[in-house]
Protein backbone atom coordinates (compact mmCIF):
# COMPACT_ATOMS: atom_id res chain seq x y z
CA UNK A 1 0.00 0.00 0.00
CA UNK A 2 1.37 3.62 -0.90
CA UNK A 3 0.64 6.91 0.61
CA UNK A 4 0.64 10.16 -1.15
CA UNK A 5 1.66 13.53 0.28
CA UNK A 6 0.54 16.77 -1.03
CA UNK A 7 2.67 19.73 -0.90
CA UNK A 8 1.50 22.62 -1.95
CA UNK A 9 3.97 25.66 -3.49
CA UNK A 10 2.93 28.90 -2.96
CA UNK A 11 5.15 32.31 -3.81
CA UNK A 12 6.51 33.99 -0.49
CA UNK A 13 4.99 36.35 0.69
CA UNK A 14 7.16 37.54 3.36
CA UNK A 15 6.71 41.20 4.01
CA UNK A 16 10.58 41.87 3.97
CA UNK A 17 11.00 40.13 1.12
CA UNK A 18 10.41 41.48 -2.92
CA UNK A 19 8.60 38.62 -4.98
CA UNK A 20 9.82 39.83 -8.59
CA UNK A 21 11.49 38.17 -11.43
CA UNK A 22 14.48 36.99 -12.18
CA UNK A 23 13.76 35.24 -9.31
CA UNK A 24 12.33 34.82 -5.74
CA UNK A 25 11.71 32.73 -2.84
CA UNK A 26 8.27 30.17 -2.45
CA UNK A 27 7.55 28.37 0.22
CA UNK A 28 5.29 24.57 1.09
CA UNK A 29 2.83 25.76 2.95
CA UNK A 30 0.80 22.42 3.51
CA UNK A 31 1.35 18.60 3.78
CA UNK A 32 -1.42 16.90 3.20
CA UNK A 33 -1.60 13.02 2.94
CA UNK A 34 -4.32 10.83 1.05
CA UNK A 35 -4.44 6.73 0.65
CA UNK A 36 -4.87 7.26 -3.12
CA UNK A 37 -3.69 9.33 -6.18
CA UNK A 38 -7.40 9.91 -7.03
CA UNK A 39 -7.92 11.44 -3.32
CA UNK A 40 -5.35 14.21 -3.92
CA UNK A 41 -6.39 15.00 -7.50
CA UNK A 42 -10.04 15.39 -6.18
CA UNK A 43 -8.32 17.94 -3.18
CA UNK A 44 -6.36 19.89 -6.07
CA UNK A 45 -9.23 20.01 -8.28
CA UNK A 46 -11.60 21.80 -4.88
CA UNK A 47 -8.60 23.73 -3.54
CA UNK A 48 -8.08 25.16 -7.61
CA UNK A 49 -11.88 25.88 -8.05
CA UNK A 50 -12.70 27.22 -4.29
CA UNK A 51 -8.99 29.84 -4.69
CA UNK A 52 -8.20 27.99 -1.44
CA UNK A 53 -4.14 29.38 -1.68
CA UNK A 54 -3.18 32.65 -2.68
CA UNK A 55 -0.05 32.83 -5.25
CA UNK A 56 -0.37 29.60 -6.26
CA UNK A 57 2.70 28.16 -7.52
CA UNK A 58 1.51 24.58 -8.44
CA UNK A 59 1.26 21.15 -6.25
CA UNK A 60 3.39 18.74 -6.01
CA UNK A 61 1.98 14.90 -5.15
CA UNK A 62 4.65 12.46 -3.88
CA UNK A 63 3.71 8.79 -4.13
CA UNK A 64 5.48 6.73 -1.27
CA UNK A 65 5.48 3.43 0.30
CA UNK A 66 3.45 3.07 3.16
CA UNK A 67 6.56 1.35 5.23
CA UNK A 68 8.67 4.48 3.91
CA UNK A 69 7.76 7.89 5.31
CA UNK A 70 11.06 9.62 5.20
CA UNK A 71 12.92 10.11 1.98
CA UNK A 72 13.42 7.08 -0.44
CA UNK A 73 14.39 6.73 -4.46
CA UNK A 74 11.12 4.41 -4.71
CA UNK A 75 9.13 7.42 -4.57
CA UNK A 76 6.99 8.67 -7.75
CA UNK A 77 6.71 12.93 -8.23
CA UNK A 78 3.51 14.29 -10.43
CA UNK A 79 2.94 18.15 -10.72
CA UNK A 80 0.11 19.72 -11.09
CA UNK A 81 0.15 23.92 -12.11
CA UNK A 82 -1.71 26.74 -10.43
CA UNK A 83 -4.84 25.53 -12.81
CA UNK A 84 -4.76 22.11 -11.24
CA UNK A 85 -3.60 20.84 -14.79
CA UNK A 86 -0.71 17.82 -14.84
CA UNK A 87 2.36 19.75 -15.40
CA UNK A 88 3.74 16.91 -18.03
CA UNK A 89 0.59 17.65 -20.39
CA UNK A 90 2.19 21.51 -20.82
CA UNK A 91 4.91 21.87 -23.89
CA UNK A 92 7.39 24.21 -23.70
CA UNK A 93 8.92 25.23 -26.74
CA UNK A 94 12.22 26.90 -27.65
CA UNK A 95 12.41 30.44 -27.00
CA UNK A 96 9.70 30.46 -23.95
CA UNK A 97 10.15 32.48 -21.48
CA UNK A 98 9.36 30.52 -18.23
CA UNK A 99 9.71 29.83 -14.73
CA UNK A 100 12.01 27.17 -12.98
CA UNK A 101 10.54 25.68 -9.76
CA UNK A 102 14.30 25.16 -8.32
CA UNK A 103 14.35 23.88 -4.40
CA UNK A 104 12.58 27.13 -2.73
CA UNK A 105 13.08 29.48 -5.27
CA UNK A 106 11.51 30.31 -8.77
CA UNK A 107 14.30 31.41 -11.45
CA UNK A 108 13.04 33.19 -14.60
CA UNK A 109 14.90 32.34 -17.80
CA UNK A 110 14.00 30.64 -21.69
CA UNK A 111 13.80 27.32 -22.90
CA UNK A 112 16.77 26.73 -25.13
CA UNK A 113 16.23 22.88 -25.95
CA UNK A 114 13.33 20.00 -25.20
CA UNK A 115 14.44 16.46 -25.26
CA UNK A 116 12.71 13.52 -23.79
CA UNK A 117 10.31 15.15 -20.94
CA UNK A 118 13.60 17.38 -19.91
CA UNK A 119 14.35 21.03 -20.98
CA UNK A 120 17.34 23.46 -20.81
CA UNK A 121 17.17 26.90 -19.74
CA UNK A 122 19.29 29.60 -19.71
CA UNK A 123 18.69 31.68 -16.87
CA UNK A 124 20.57 34.82 -17.93
CA UNK A 125 22.26 36.14 -21.16
CA UNK A 126 25.49 33.84 -19.84
CA UNK A 127 25.29 30.37 -21.54
CA UNK A 128 26.89 28.94 -18.57
CA UNK A 129 23.56 30.01 -16.58
CA UNK A 130 22.08 27.04 -17.94
CA UNK A 131 20.25 24.13 -16.27
CA UNK A 132 19.34 21.12 -17.43
CA UNK A 133 15.45 20.23 -16.25
CA UNK A 134 12.77 18.08 -15.54
CA UNK A 135 9.95 19.93 -17.76
CA UNK A 136 7.63 18.99 -14.57
CA UNK A 137 9.49 21.61 -13.12
CA UNK A 138 9.15 24.33 -15.57
CA UNK A 139 5.72 27.00 -15.31
CA UNK A 140 4.39 29.64 -17.75
CA UNK A 141 5.76 33.00 -15.90
CA UNK A 142 2.64 33.41 -12.71
CA UNK A 143 3.19 36.92 -12.46
CA UNK A 144 3.87 40.02 -14.60
CA UNK A 145 7.40 40.26 -15.99
CA UNK A 146 9.05 43.67 -15.57
CA UNK A 147 9.64 45.64 -18.64
CA UNK A 148 13.47 45.75 -18.37
CA UNK A 149 13.86 42.11 -17.75
CA UNK A 150 11.65 40.96 -20.03
CA UNK A 151 13.46 42.88 -22.81
CA UNK A 152 16.66 41.35 -21.30
CA UNK A 153 15.27 37.77 -22.23
CA UNK A 154 14.33 38.76 -25.35
CA UNK A 155 17.31 40.68 -26.32
CA UNK A 156 18.98 36.89 -24.71
CA UNK A 157 16.25 34.90 -27.08
CA UNK A 158 17.78 36.45 -29.88
CA UNK A 159 21.69 36.44 -29.65
CA UNK A 160 20.85 32.42 -28.38
CA UNK A 161 18.55 32.44 -31.90
CA UNK A 162 21.23 34.00 -34.01
CA UNK A 163 24.56 32.01 -32.63
CA UNK A 164 22.40 28.77 -33.32
CA UNK A 165 21.56 30.08 -36.52
CA UNK A 166 24.76 31.38 -37.22
CA UNK A 167 26.51 27.54 -36.33
CA UNK A 168 24.13 25.59 -38.41
CA UNK A 169 25.08 27.55 -41.47
CA UNK A 170 28.56 27.19 -40.93
CA UNK A 171 28.04 23.28 -40.83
Amino acid sequence: MNIYEIRVVQADNDWFKTRRYPKFDVVILDQILYYSKEATEEYIKLAVENDAYADLICFIVIERPMDVLCYSDDACVWLYDQNGRDATSINHQIGDIVEVLKNDEIVLGFVTAVKNEMCTVMTSSNIKSSLFVDARYIFKPHFKIPVHTERRLKKAIETFKNKNNKQDIEQ
